[in-house]
């Protein structure tokens, strides 16, 4: 799924010529039980994750996939890449939150330079990677049929749920927004 991730960076005009890092966790403890969210794994797929990893620094380059010792979660893989950066800003995204339309990068970040002491961070929101079903309360169809909502509805969903976010616009040269 990370290689359908990278993919999805073509609706982010210039990205491409940004440097890649792929930060890898480890694959959890090994037991007999599978509890992926716990990071409890069994043998057969620690071997299975340390062949994809090893697939991924194949198809990427070692140095372009930062692998760690330990399952260690989302925050420290963070810090983990973000200290071994050295470009003044960094896009995260995770190995199921793909791009589905353009972005204007370029200007994304002249507005984070036009609002430093403001804007720190910009969420990019994205539909899930597993589609929810609605039915005839949404959806029009049928009681109890269900049919997979359309992208248009599930960004109609997500802007919503982003609709109390700050808007932040360009600085013109006399400092209005």
């Amino acid at each position: 799924m990370i290689m359908a991730v990278i993919e999805s960076f073509k609706f982010l005009p210039g990205l491409a010529e940004c440097p890649l890092l792929v930060t890898c966790g480890g694959a959890g403890k090994v037991c007999d039980q599978v509890r992926p969210k716990r990071g409890f794994v069994t043998a057969e797929l620690a071997d299975k994750y340390a062949a994809y990893v090893h697939g991924l620094q194949d198809a990427l380059g070692a140095n372009r996939v930062l692998v760690l010792p330990e399952r260690e979660g989302f925050g420290l893989a963070v810090k983990a890449a973000v200290a071994r950066v050295t470009t003044r800003y960094v896009l995260l995204c995770q190995h199921d939150n793909m791009f589905v339309r353009p972005i204007d990068l370029e200007r994304v970040t002249r507005i984070m330079e036009a609002n430093q002491d403001d804007l720190k961070c910009v969420h990019f929101v994205s539909p899930k990677s597993t589609y929810e079903v609605e039915g005839d309360k949404d959806g029009g169809y049928s009681k109890g049929a269900a049919a997979p909502l359309s992208l248009k509805r599930i960004e109609d969903r997500l802007g919503r749920l982003a609709g109390s976010a700050r808007e932040f616009g360009e600085r013109t040269e006399d400092g209005a927004s």
